[in-house]
């Protein structure tokens, strides 16, 4: 029984070094307007290390902390200045708050940024 427990952990001791723990020590800065009117276009952008991936998701809720809808903003390399932007129209529909999350990867690096921006 001991051989077989040894073995176990031995085991998965191997398999956990084929995929090294993500350091959370990658700055990521999300900037976006604090505020936007419905019909706008609205640019996020994210200021990381070049050649990060970085993708992210928009949570809209009301102003009464229901849940209006998602925004998935899809994966992105950062340029050589560390830059990702994602853009689009914003839909038409009552005052929200959007909270922006963005994670990005580089190497054995990761880090989160995050912003809210308000539509009128």
């Amino acid at each position: 029984m001991r051989v077989v427990a040894g073995l176990a952990i031995a085991v998965v001791a191997a398999l956990a070094s084929l995929q090294p723990a993500l350091a959370d020590d990658l700055t990521v800065t999300v900037s976006a307007p604090a505020e936007i009117m419905a019909g706008d276009q609205i640019t996020i952008a994210v200021q990381t290390q070049p050649g990060a991936r970085c993708e992210g998701n928009v949570a809209w809720k009301s102003e009464k902390g229901q849940q209006r809808s998602n925004v998935q903003l899809v994966q992105r390399t950062a340029n050589s200045d560390g830059k990702v932007t994602w853009s689009w129209k914003i839909g038409q529909g009552p005052a929200a708050q959007g909270q922006i999350l963005v994670t990005c990867q580089a190497g054995d690096k990761s880090g989160k940024g995050s912003a809210n921006v308000m539509r009128r």
